[in-house]
Formats: structure tokens, sequence, C-alpha cells
């Protein structure tokens, strides 16, 4: 196993924990609502259809939209932020409709398609991870949800400066 996605976190860069890259699913908004929940179709249906997969058919799509509007409001905060992946749990079930299915196509038909944005599986992730520079991650995960570095991405990326000592 290289990672586990059982956990819940917020919309931040994933870290190693015991061997093994946390890919926790992730808190997002949810629209006209005072809270967040998990980025997945079984969440969203719970907080607005209680634990009935068949809800009132008149409040589908409703339900859907306010789906895929949290998701992309999470993608733009983490895009226009700390630039996070974004892990989105779905069931492919039909609950309610089939709406929260068609909120997750809707929500990646439109993100990866955007300017250096990829849309992999968490192997791929993992692999593109394990790859990267740790210090680097440390860095990335130190930046808050929605939050970009303050003095811009190019110098937060070199990261702190090393003085060369005089001889």
């Amino acid at each position: 196993m290289r990672y586990d996605t059982s956990g819940i976190n917020d919309q931040i860069w994933p870290k190693k924990e015991l061997g093994l890259w946390d890919l926790s699913l992730q808190m997002v908004p949810v629209p006209g609502r005072a809270f967040e929940t998990l980025a997945m179709d079984y969440n969203f249906m719970v907080n607005q259809s209680g634990t009935t997969s068949k809800g009132d058919p008149s409040m589908h799509a409703y339900w859907g939209k306010q789906m895929r509007d949290g998701l992309m409001q999470g993608f733009e905060r983490a895009y226009k932020g700390n630039r996070a992946p974004m892990i989105i749990g779905n069931h492919f079930e039909d609950w309610n409709g089939g709406v929260y299915m068609d909120a997750v196509e809707d929500v990646m038909k439109s993100v990866c398609q955007k300017r250096e944005v990829r849309c992999v599986s968490f192997k791929q992730l993992v692999e593109w991870l394990d790859a990267q520079d740790p210090k680097v991650l440390e860095r990335l995960r130190s930046l808050p949800v929605a939050e970009k570095p303050a003095d811009g991405w190019r110098k937060f990326m070199r990261g702190p400066r090393t003085e060369l000592l005089s001889r």
C-alpha cells in the first residue's frame, strides 16, 4: 500500500504518515449553508436528503447544483490559493436521481481543461509526490486553505535563502 484515503482533512498538501501518503477526503463549502462537508457524494446526500437516497425529486436539480458549486468553490480556492491537489470521493451510485455523479462529471469537465491542472488517479498522484523534493512539499504544506504565498510563487518555491559563508 502506498496511500490512505480514509481520513478527513482540509484542502492542504498531502503528507506521508507511517510510510503512506495521506490522501484524505477534503472539506469543501456547501453553498447556501454555514458549514463545509466532505467532497464526496454521500456526504452531500446526507446533508440534503438525510439517509435516504431517494429524496424529494423536486429538489434533485438544486441538490446537484449545490454539490457542483461546492466542488467548484473548493477547486477555485485551491487553484487560486495553495494549489493543493483536490481529492473527491464518489460511489458511482444513482442517489437522488444521479445528481451527484452528474455534479462530479460537470466539475471534471470544467477543471480538467484548465491551465496547469492535471486530473489523475491516486496512484499517479503518489508517484508524482514521491518524485518531489520533500523540503518543497513541506513548504507547500505550510500554506493554509486558499492561501497563496504572500511574496509570490517564484520566491516561495525557491525556499529560504542560503547565504554563502565568507572565507
